[in-house]
């Protein structure tokens, strides 16, 4: 991998970097060429929108996950969080895994949320806007690993697209992405979080507030055209 590295970067005028941290990486590493820091996933604002699907309905006030449930997503943290900030909070967990480990429902069990958290398998990528308009807020709790980092979260840039407050650890890229229009709290802190839901659920005006810069930031940087006309400017201006 060395040879090849040191070969390629000796050859490439310049590289694309999906987050500051890549570019970082890339930099720590020798690459003396430019370096741009352009978006690697896109959101269609068409399909991940704010909207009321028919038939569907939701109690209490419901916090969401999408992805893989697992201890690197910060699973557990979001289990502790959600009993630490009482029984009025619900969970829904989404995932397009056939099942839910039991190591991850045993979480569940033991922080006493279980029979408040309702998991979706088997999710298709086109369904989730459904799944987002159920939620009142969505949490990406994702914690560093010695061998994974949060490299980006596209769901948190679909849940900002329909418009949903979105909460973050301080995991890998996603201050990054979710700038000023989220709450960053520091990853594996089960308490700061809970404090975070609490308040955003007792103050409706951040709440909207929230949804309304997270959905101006996903058409300020993250909708495809938006990475597509960066992309090009990029190879035009080599």
């Amino acid at each position: 991998r060395s040879v090849l590295e040191k070969f390629t970067f000796s050859v490439s005028t310049a590289a694309i970097a999906g987050n500051l941290g890549a570019k970082d990486r890339l930099k720590s590493r020798g690459f003396k060429g430019n370096i741009r820091t352009i978006p690697q996933f896109g959101v269609d604002l068409e399909l991940f929108r704010k909207t009321d699907f028919p038939g569907t309905t939701k109690e209490g006030f419901v916090v969401g996950f999408v992805g893989r449930p697992s201890l690197a997503k910060g699973i557990d943290t979001l289990f502790e969080a959600v009993s630490l900030a009482g029984p009025q909070f619900r969970l829904l967990i989404v995932t397009s895994s056939p099942k839910i480990p039991e190591e991850v429902l045993n979480l569940a069990r033991a922080a006493g949320v279980w029979a408040r958290t309702k998991f979706e398998v088997l999710v298709p990528h086109s369904k989730l806007p459904n799944f987002y308009n159920l939620m009142d807020v969505f949490v990406l709790p994702s914690r560093t690993t010695k061998t994974w980092v949060e490299q980006f979260g596209r769901t948190m840039i679909e849940a900002m697209a329909c418009s949903l407050p979105v909460i973050g650890s301080s995991s890998g890229a996603i201050p990054e992405v979710i700038g000023k229009a989220g709450i960053v709290f520091p990853e594996g802190d089960s308490q700061a979080l809970s404090s975070h839901l609490v308040k955003i659920a007792n103050d409706q005006d951040l709440r909207l507030s929230l949804g309304q810069m997270g959905r101006e930031l996903v058409k300020e940087r993250y909708t495809f055209d938006q990475i597509a006309r960066e992309t090009v400017d990029f190879y035009r201006n080599l």
